[in-house]
């Protein structure tokens, strides 16, 4: 068991977990000209597009690491 590679998977997967919870409280994937011409539309859109980085992050690279320093 790798300690090093168990924490870095497991704050990988906190960090994938508060960007899918907190999707507006992350960095602006959407452009500032269209939260000012579609706001609602750009809203959606932040949501969609943080929650999938987030999962990205959680599922695709936490969870393969902590995997990884179960295993070694």
């Amino acid at each position: 068991m790798n300690v090093g590679l168990v924490l870095t998977g497991l704050v990988l997967i906190g960090i994938g977990a508060a960007m899918a919870a907190f999707p507006h409280g992350v960095r602006n994937f959407v452009g500032s000209r269209e939260w000012q011409e579609h706001p609602e539309r750009a809203g959606r859109k932040q949501e969609r597009r943080a929650r999938a980085v987030g999962g990205l992050i959680g599922f695709g690279l936490g969870c393969p690491t902590l995997l990884a320093g179960l295993t070694l």
